[in-house]
């Protein structure tokens, strides 16, 4: 079997598993030039124990880190409602793309996710090139779980 076709099959394999989960947003989160996957592991776990606090919110997530033009992460996120009935739908994804820039001094792009499926062709098919990418650990399993569709 030729690499590009492997490559097209992983893609279609990554896409179907991003499917099983009834994601809420999706993130395009900027990093300083010369970021690495671990300093962007770490300004994820900042941002999400500040945000969790502030929001009152439990949230999920999967995502990859892509150093193409520049170094970023996309990021599927899920949020558990909070105690005032809440998930990320009805929260301002505005707050926290300006507590990911007081974070990183880096811009962040959150929008709620309508299209599931666009969104994660867009993640399996254009953002896991195999040598300048790499999978973000995906955070809280246990809410992973709740979110997995049917």
């Amino acid at each position: 079997m030729e690499l590009y076709q492997r490559v097209l099959e992983l893609g279609e394999a990554n896409q179907e598993f991003l499917l099983n989960y009834k994601w809420q947003w999706f993130c395009s989160l900027n990093l300083q030039s010369g970021s690495d996957c671990p300093l962007a592991e770490s300004k994820l776990k900042a941002w999400r124990i500040n945000m969790g606090i502030k929001e009152h919110i439990l949230i999920a997530y999967m995502g990859v880190f892509n150093n193409i033009n520049n170094p970023h992460i996309h990021l599927l996120l899920w949020g558990k409602r909070n105690r005032f009935g809440q998930s990320l739908l009805n929260l301002a994804h505005k707050d926290w793309e300006k507590e990911w820039s007081c974070l990183t001094k880096s811009t962040a792009v959150i929008e709620p996710i309508y299209d599931r499926e666009g969104v994660a062709n867009y993640i399996a098919n254009k953002n896991l090139p195999w040598d300048r990418s790499e999978l973000i650990q995906p955070y809280n399993k246990r809410l992973l779980d709740k979110a997995m569709v049917g």
